[in-house]
């Protein structure tokens, strides 16, 4: 009877993920098209995410490991309390329950083809209407056609780029049409860099690393993948100190420049003044108001441009360490039950370039990346379909080749 509950549970999985794609695909359209949706509408969907969000993980919740439901009931509890305690920060919270929710409960989606097909159609046509009508990186949003923050148009490039790369895995025997998906990154990657998003072009450069050395990443055991997870997350905070604090005063501004651009932007003025407000409220943070120094003329940074400061200072360290860890241990659960683990390249590259910007609670970014993990988790499901047959045929003809020499023993 407890198996039965389980799986009649899990049967409400398919439709709630479905429809968080849905919406995540719809805000895509609509944040880089000819038409925009109104405020109102853009938070009512965030919300409907979340809710979609937290309703899968209700449903395979008997299924999960007893310290993941432990984390995550601590969470949702520390989480009300940091909120309650300054009222801000909502927004961010419910796109950061969509997309941990979204990663706990992908193991358990049955995947549709022309799902997956119809992401990869539509994105594909965002992307080609942000090439041909975005703004570039140095000019001016108002004469565009499709205007945006030339790092999040970088940002939508590189979401498909790692999907191209996804495909070309799915097909080991046909060269030519991995050789189109190659092609077709390369042909990306010039128009990428007229947008010089550096912590997207630094993602690329990662999911290269990881498609040339998959065979030796696959092999990572996953409680250690688990335990990187989890030291990235905290190196995020040190990583902003150091640059912050450390670097800043060794170099100063005009000594280094990355395409165009001085290695200091700005970011290490928000940091700094981050570390000193965070001071006596490290249990639930401040909430989004951070009020730092100016920068470019604007006085009322809310956007920490780092994920993991994002989460320590708007919601105080318990929340932060308990994200940390139920990153680092549904990410291991999910290896468990992948050998392909391009999905977890992924997050682990979102992970890393995230030091430079909030993308896992951003409402712009998040979709771009639910609809990526989306790819990269199907992707990995057929790889693993493929292998498990391939498998299967030589254990089945080695099977039968030891049948037929014990009879000719005989």
């Amino acid at each position: 009877m407890g198996n039965f509950n389980q799986m009649s549970k899990c049967k409400y999985v398919n439709p709630l993920i479905t429809a968080i794609i849905l919406i995540e695909l719809t805000k895509v359209v609509f944040s880089f098209s000819f038409f925009q949706l109104s405020g109102a509408i853009s938070y009512i969907l965030t919300a409907m995410a979340a809710i979609f969000a937290l309703l899968s993980v209700a449903a395979v919740f008997s299924r999960l490991s007893k310290c993941v439901r432990i984390i995550w009931c601590l969470l949702i509890v520390a989480s009300a309390i940091s909120y309650f305690q300054h009222f801000s920060g909502l927004e961010y919270l419910t796109n950061t329950f969509t997309l941990i929710g979204f990663l706990t409960v992908i193991p358990y989606y049955k995947f549709n083809k022309n799902i997956l097909k119809s992401v990869l159609v539509v994105y594909a046509i965002v992307v080609v209407l942000v090439i041909m009508f975005g703004n570039r990186y140095g000019e001016s949003q108002a004469d565009a056609v499709i205007s945006s923050n030339t790092n999040t148009f970088a940002f939508l490039l590189l979401a498909f780029e790692c999907m191209l790369l996804a495909l070309a895995l799915t097909y080991r025997n046909k060269k030519s049409k991995r050789f189109i998906c190659y092609l077709a990154v390369i042909i990306i990657l010039f128009f990428h860099v007229q947008f010089s998003g550096r912590s997207s072009l630094i993602g690329l450069f990662l999911i290269v690393v990881y498609v040339l050395f998959k065979k030796y990443f696959d092999k990572i055991k996953n409680k250690s993948l688990g335990v990187l997870i989890f030291a990235l997350c905290v190196f995020g905070v040190v990583f902003a100190y150091l640059y912050a604090i450390v670097l800043f005063d060794l170099i100063g501004y005009g000594k280094i420049r990355i395409l165009g651009k001085d290695i200091f932007s700005g970011r290490q003025n928000i940091w700094r003044d981050a570390f000193e407000q965070i001071q006596g409220q490290l249990m639930f943070g401040i909430g989004n108001r951070l009020k730092s120094i100016a920068v470019n003329n604007d006085t009322g940074f809310t956007n920490l441009h780092n994920q993991m400061m994002g989460w320590l200072i708007t919601f105080g360290l318990p929340v932060f360490l308990l994200i940390s860890i139920l990153l680092g241990l549904i990410l291991s659960a999910y290896c468990r039950k992948n050998k392909s683990k391009f999905f977890i390249a992924v997050m682990i590259m979102f992970i890393i370039i995230s030091y430079f910007d909030t993308i896992l609670y951003s409402t712009a970014n998040v979709p771009m990346v639910i609809l990526l993990l989306f790819v990269a988790a199907g992707v990995d499901r057929k790889i693993n379909a493929v292998q498990g047959g391939a498998l299967s045929c030589k254990k089945q003809f080695t099977t039968v080749g030891l049948e037929k020499a014990k009879s000719q023993l005989r």
